[in-house]
């Protein structure tokens, strides 16, 4: 913003020796002394949009004088209000007075007097320069303004962020914007070893193609509250010149912010996990409880005089019940814990993706009549053979359909539809039950995520059930999804999965 800015002075003459003597005269008051000898010369130089702070122009020259310059000079976009002086051997009031009409700055009689022209010279040169750098710091305030403005509204939308890649994605596209760069980058370290990193690139990177050749960045380091450092902020490839202090303020500012918002964010994500792992062991007491006191209670009857007959058989089924409720819940807690150390194992081979859905369909389906509820099973033409793990996906099925099954009342209705398209095997498990809140849709495939505790439902479990069928469906190469227009109105689960095709030599999995 303080630079000097260039100045330069046009002189037209046709004489040879004034041009030689003009330049010895003035070539130190500016940076560049541009000397023609015809108008026609002189209107090829100002095709250069370039400002001149000043023009020495001969009044008399062969072709076109230096009055039919001026005019056409007035009506330049670009040099209408640059200073003229007249210079002539040969005047007179008329020529002076025409030469005024033209806006002329002043009028001068050849042979000059080098210490007047010098001085006139030097305060023309001077108030453009001062002129230009007026501009220059005018423009300069307004970007500042514009960046800070940017800067406002990047601090809201920073803070307002819901997880750290968002963080990351909404600060690198700032720093962009702000500084009129072709491409950023926001990387934040984890935390911890076994915590994954997160990198945001906005813009086309170095190594691809149509990326911009300015090898010069700018970056600011993202940090914890001690000081340790979080992660970096860099942009690259800026328009309009180099990187300037005001640039690394901003860019150190966007980061300051970025690194408070992880902050945040890291800790808020810290309380919401305590307080779900929390809200679990609740619910898995919940859970337990329930299945442990009626063994408790039909044990003792066993153990009582009255254990005889229908009494004896009672207890054995409610025996037998609960003990293989408890069995799913702690292998629901053992697949959590397979799935969250990546120990899974899957058993995958050909498998008839219809047989598995229809088995789990009939053997849910008395559950579904105890509440009164229609199970509906439909199976598109076409086959739906998948390479997997027959008892994993049996155990997809099995939790879609009896949560739709639980969560819907007594009369409702559920769907289970099963079809081929697009290379993909797809299960659709629909009721019309609760369905779900818009606020917990995104969650709902969640670890530990559950819309209501135990202790506000009507229904059992952990809440493990979904989060298990989202990394069984993956690992399978597949995608879950899960709709809902609203609490009251049903909802849709959606699996989709790669089909196989016989190729004469074995199976070969079909692109989506």
């Amino acid at each position: 913003m303080d630079r000097r800015p260039d100045t330069r002075i046009l002189v037209v003459d046709d004489r040879h020796e004034q041009l030689v003597t003009l330049r010895a005269m003035l070539s130190d008051l500016a940076d560049q002394l541009v000397c023609v000898s015809s108008g026609r010369d002189a209107l090829r130089t100002l095709l250069d949009p370039t400002e001149y702070a000043l023009m020495l122009l001969d009044v008399h020259m062969p072709g076109m004088d230096g009055f039919e310059l001026a005019e056409l000079v007035r009506q330049h976009r670009v040099h209408k209000n640059t200073p003229i002086i007249f210079i002539t051997a040969d005047g007179d009031d008329v020529q002076a007075r025409r030469s005024y009409t033209l806006g002329a700055v002043d009028y001068i009689l050849s042979p000059v007097v080098p210490a007047v022209l010098r001085s006139k010279v030097h305060v023309l040169v001077e108030l453009h320069r001062k002129t230009i750098q007026t501009r220059m710091q005018a423009e300069a305030l307004r970007r500042r303004a514009t960046q800070l403005h940017g800067l406002a509204s990047a601090s809201a939308a920073i803070h307002s962020a819901g997880s750290v890649d968002k963080i990351l994605e909404v600060t690198a596209t700032s720093a962009r914007d702000i500084l009129g760069c072709a491409r950023a980058l926001a990387v934040a370290m984890p935390a911890g070893d076994a915590a994954p990193g997160h990198r945001a690139v906005i813009g086309p990177s170095a190594t691809e193609p149509g990326a911009p050749e300015d090898p010069a960045k700018l970056e600011a380091p993202l940090r914890w509250p001690d000081g340790q450092e979080l992660g970096v902020l860099r942009v690259a490839g800026k328009s309009g010149g180099p990187f300037d202090a005001d640039d690394e303020a901003i860019l150190a500012q966007l980061a300051q912010l970025a690194s408070i918002a992880i902050q945040n964010r890291t800790l808020s994500d810290a309380r919401e996990a305590n307080r779900l792992k929390d809200e679990f062991l609740g619910t898995l007491s919940h859970e337990l409880r329930n299945p442990l006191n009626a063994l408790a209670g039909w044990v003792s009857m066993l153990r009582g005089p009255s254990a005889e007959g229908a009494a004896r058989e009672r207890a054995i089924a409610t025996v037998e019940r609960n003990t293989k409720l408890l069995a799913r819940l702690v292998d629901d807690l053992l697949d959590v814990s397979r799935i969250a150390t990546n120990r899974l194992v899957l058993n995958t081979k050909a498998t008839a993706l219809e047989g598995v859905v229809r088995d789990v369909v009939e053997s849910v389906r008395p559950a579904a009549q105890a509440k009164g509820i229609t199970l509906d099973f439909c199976v598109d033409a076409g086959a739906t053979e998948v390479l997997g793990d027959a008892q994993r996906l049996g155990q997809v099925t099995w939790n879609l359909v009896m949560n739709a099954v639980k969560f819907t009342g007594s009369g409702g209705h559920v769907w289970v539809k099963l079809h081929a398209a697009g290379g993909e095997a797809l299960l659709s498990v629909r009721d019309d039950g609760e369905g779900i809140s818009p606020e917990f849709l995104p969650f709902v495939f969640d670890r530990f995520r559950q819309a209501r505790p135990a202790t506000q439902r009507d229904v059992g479990g952990l809440g493990l059930g979904l989060a298990i069928v989202r990394s069984i469906v993956e690992l399978h190469g597949g995608t879950v999804r899960a709709h809902s227009d609203g609490s009251g109105k049903g909802a849709t689960f959606e699996v989709r999965l790669p089909l196989l095709q016989s190729t004469g030599e074995g199976y070969q999995v079909l692109a989506s």
